[in-house]
């Protein structure tokens, strides 16, 4: 952005010079036709008439005067310095003293003596909102894919110890449930053995309801935004695989589609890092605070991943 406003300055620059030579160069040619009209009407051993053919010399002296500044201005004559030219352009005239061309390749800077453009390290990143995205060289675009693959290997394992801990809580509670209504172990390993073979009929299921519970706990969080109740991070309703959050919310639906694109957006007012912070932030305990929003972080990365990804 800088270049491009340094290269439109100059570019004006230039265009104000032509246009003041322009109207120079009329000015002469004015005068000269009117200087050339007040010679032939003056009567014989008269040089003029007056304060007008006065006014007439003097512009068009003073306009042959400044179409030869103009003309060696656009030449780099140093020959000009010492009526404090040099003062006026600056360093605009480089070190062999020629001027440069104002106009000089679009993204290119004067370095007193050339132009040099300098080269740009191709634009990458995902998460735009984010600010992923910047000029990277190869070695930090390798550092960051590292970082990035390193990050999501982190929060996968988090996903599966979640999972593992919801699954032993649920498993201890059908337990202590199945103790309760009989004290005989035989009807306990039985039921136990039922309550295997039906676990495994239902695992399809079962994902669907870890999905729907979480979006019962997410819709429960919401209506207790009017409340003053601190959030630890175990009270976020986090969503049981990130990546499948996107997929499970258009209903499997084309990138392309209405429903992908509008349930990407109300996910990202879900779960985008300032817009959550601005929800749910005063309400969040100090000691869970950087942990809960380095996940909201990584929840809205990956939704935009799975946005590109389709």
């Amino acid at each position: 952005a800088c270049h491009r406003s340094r290269t439109a300055t100059m570019r004006r620059g230039e265009m104000l010079s032509r246009r003041a030579t322009t109207a120079v160069g009329l000015t002469a040619a004015v005068s000269l036709v009117l200087v050339i009209r007040l010679r032939l009407s003056a009567p014989d051993g008269v040089a003029g008439i007056g304060l007008y053919a006065f006014v007439a010399h003097g512009a068009l002296v003073g306009s042959s005067l400044a179409l030869c500044a103009s003309w060696a201005h656009a030449r780099g004559y140093r020959a000009l310095d010492r009526f404090g030219y040099a003062r006026l352009v600056g360093s605009r005239v480089s070190s062999d003293g020629v001027l440069p061309d104002r106009a000089g390749p679009p993204g290119a800077t004067w370095n007193g003596s050339r132009w040099v453009v300098e080269e740009r390290a191709p634009m990458s990143g995902v998460f735009g909102a984010g600010g992923y995205q910047g000029a990277e060289s190869a070695e930090e675009t390798r550092r960051r894919e590292a970082r990035e693959r390193a990050e999501a290997e982190h929060w996968a394992r988090v996903e599966r110890e979640d999972e593992a801990r919801e699954e032993k809580r649920r498993r201890e509670k059908k337990e202590r449930k199945a103790s309760k209504q009989s004290g005989d172990d035989d009807d306990k390993r039985e039921r136990r053995r039922d309550n295997k073979q039906k676990a495994s009929s239902d695992r399809a299921s079962a994902s669907d309801a870890k999905w729907a519970d979480f979006e019962k706990r997410w819709a429960a969080l919401e209506d207790s935004q009017k409340t003053s109740s601190s959030l630890a991070y175990d009270d976020i309703p986090w969503p049981p695989k990130m990546t499948e959050l996107l997929r499970r919310s258009s209903n499997n639906a084309g990138r392309e589609s209405r429903e992908f694109k509008v349930a990407y957006r109300s996910l990202l007012m879900r779960w985008h890092p300032d817009k959550f912070a601005a929800r749910h932030g005063p309400r969040l305990l100090e000691n869970d605070r950087e942990k809960v929003l380095a996940r909201v972080n990584a929840v809205a990365r990956a939704l935009n991943v799975a946005f590109a990804e389709g």
